[in-house]
């Protein structure tokens, strides 16, 4: 009845050396399934980017899922919580309340080995609403690893002066679950 799973991820880039991307990410969910397609949820988000207007961000929620479709090839679930978030911006001032969240999340399963995933979260407070749409494609390699082939856009509402209110980027990625 209970599955969790932890994230973590770290971004960067450089050119002509000068850094222009730094971020780092660790996110853990636990889902609590009370029957066959209807679970709780929490979640915790920590966010550190150096480029983004956002530099720290804090968001814990819990809320209600439903698995729309439930197939063999084809999972596509929809969820709606709420939380807290706290953050810091690029100004030196902070933002912390209460969020709503939304989230939808497909996966089609293309060959016993490969897939293609949707996600695509929102959280929204009185400052700020952030949205983020994850596309990718994962191909095991070997066991317990697989490459991932991902693109990522990650929009803030109301960012700091001279911030960019979307980020995007296309990463090539080595996971391993267990």
């Amino acid at each position: 009845q209970w599955t969790h799973a932890f994230a973590a991820a770290a971004n960067g880039a450089d050119e002509s050396d000068t850094t222009t991307a730094e971020a780092y990410q660790a996110s853990g969910k636990s889902t609590y399934d009370f029957s066959e397609h209807n679970y709780l949820f929490g979640t915790i988000d920590w966010r550190r980017d150096r480029f983004s207007g956002v530099d720290l961000k804090l968001s814990e929620s819990v809320g209600y899922g439903r698995r729309l479709i439930d197939r063999s090839a084809h999972l596509l679930s929809a969820e709606i919580g709420v939380g807290h978030r706290s953050s810091e911006l690029s100004d030196n001032s902070s933002e912390s309340g209460v969020i709503g969240t939304l989230g939808l999340d497909y996966k089609w399963t293309f060959s016993e080995t490969s897939n293609f995933q949707q996600a695509v979260s929102i959280e929204s407070g009185s400052d700020n609403t952030y949205l983020e749409t994850v596309s990718a494609v994962r191909a095991r390699l070997l066991g317990d690893f697989a490459i991932v082939l991902s693109y990522t856009i990650r929009h803030n509402t109301d960012v700091p002066l001279g911030n960019e209110k979307t980020d995007t980027f296309t990463a090539i990625s080595l996971e391993l679950a267990f």
